[in-house]
């Protein structure tokens, strides 16, 4: 008797601490059509946000132009304004993955492959 109890009483436990987790972070895919530079030689083909897309697709605008972004981690700079900072990239070859993110920890996948 006293397993079934224990057995129990760990499910419980179990149940309600998985109850009060964090919950699981969900993005929503944005449309990435024409977000690309020749000077950088970089297309975005996969472009993604836990916020607004209009935010998301603003950002992946001004990191495919920035030098000192792609492989290297960067910051997103809008006039003076660091709007978004992103990470290293994940390199899966021939594709590549840049996860950013702005003040609010708000997430923003960028996916791209190299033009040429």
């Amino acid at each position: 008797m006293r397993s079934i109890t224990a057995a129990v009483l760990a499910a419980l436990a179990l149940f309600a601490a998985s109850a009060t987790a964090d919950p699981v972070v969900r993005y929503s895919t944005c449309d990435h059509a024409g977000i690309e530079s020749s000077t950088n030689n970089r297309h975005v083909n996969y472009l993604a946000t836990q916020g607004s897309c209009t935010f998301a697709q603003h950002v992946a605008r001004l990191w495919v132009h920035s030098h000192s972004c792609g492989l290297s981690h960067c910051n997103v700079w809008e006039g003076t304004t660091a709007i978004a900072y992103c990470n290293y990239a994940t390199i899966n070859t021939p594709e590549y993955t840049n996860r950013c993110h702005n003040s609010s920890s708000v997430g923003i996948i960028i996916g791209w492959k190299k033009l040429h």
